[in-house]
């Protein structure tokens, strides 16, 4: 059995730390011109949620990863601490087995609403998940509430990982989101794309891999368009097939690693054009070991 302590919280969230130049405008735009009240999810090493699970720095707005091995049972004791809106949440997982009281799919006109599916801010709900023998591989969770779609947009997601008895070890894994914060929800003067809730480079310290590293990527599409990942000097097999670009629908995933020969400061972005000039890209640096 798998224990995970998952809070839903209010922060500001800076969406493009370094800063960046407007071309529009003219200008540079300070990293605070890019904040706005985000709810995330966070996890915790206790059921008294006083002890924070530590995060890398690449993880960025992504809710915790949830870990299994198939065969495992998995209980996500959720705790709602929005009361900044005042809303109610849920945890809504996508790829593992569960009974209907663990779903957490809110439905309109339900009376009363099924358990789990609205709890308010300040209450618990513990759901139980299974990794089946069709579960092994990159999944997520999200909010599926009432104001599902603008919880989700505001950063109520997370990653879920199952590995199969056969997986290899990577020495560098990362799960990264590609998904959009619109100026509709944020209240800022654009749009922004972003990976792990971060646009443009620089944002994401702490990707990369040493030359003779397995990396694995879990890429995870999220919102309303399609995206697609592409890392410059690098190329890797997918379904039979070498390629250097993958394209992830909503709520879509793709797995795929190799083994790193490329030393260098190399650019990982979306390569539809307008995403990756309004932000979707970062820094993935390789070193010699």
């Amino acid at each position: 059995m798998r224990h995970y302590y998952v809070q839903a919280e209010n922060v500001d969230w800076v969406l493009v730390p370094t800063g960046y130049y407007d071309d529009k405008l003219g200008r540079g735009v300070a990293a605070e011109d890019t904040r706005f009240p985000a709810i995330v999810l966070r996890g915790y090493e206790n059921p008294g949620f006083t002890r924070p699970v530590p995060r890398p720095a690449w993880m960025g707005i992504l809710g915790p990863i949830i870990e299994a091995r198939v065969g495992d049972r998995i209980l996500v004791h959720f705790r709602n601490r929005d009361f900044g809106y005042g809303r109610p949440h849920s945890l809504h997982t996508h790829g593992l087995r569960y009974r209907v009281a663990s779903d957490g799919g809110w439905m309109p006109r339900q009376k009363p609403p099924q358990p789990g599916t609205a709890v308010a801010p300040g209450e618990e709900y513990t759901y139980e998940w299974e990794a089946g023998p069709d579960s092994a591989g990159t999944w997520f969770y999200h909010d599926h509430s009432v104001d599902a779609a603008d919880n989700i947009r505001r950063g109520m997601l997370g990653g879920v990982v199952v590995r199969s008895p056969d997986e290899r070890p990577a020495d560098r894994e990362y799960v990264l989101f590609f998904s959009t914060f619109s100026r509709a929800v944020t209240r800022l003067r654009r749009d922004f794309f972003t990976i792990n809730g971060i646009a443009f480079m620089g944002g994401l310290p702490g990707l990369g891999a040493r030359v003779g590293d397995r990396v694995r990527f879990r890429v995870i599409g999220m919102g309303d368009e399609f995206h697609t990942f592409h890392l410059h000097g690098h190329r890797w097999t997918l379904s039979g097939q070498v390629v250097d670009n993958v394209a992830v629908a909503p709520a879509s995933t793709a797995t795929f690693e190799f083994v790193e020969d490329a030393p260098g400061l190399w650019m990982l972005h979306c390569h539809v054009l307008d995403h990756a000039e309004n932000g979707m890209m970062q820094h993935y640096l390789v070193t010699h070991r």
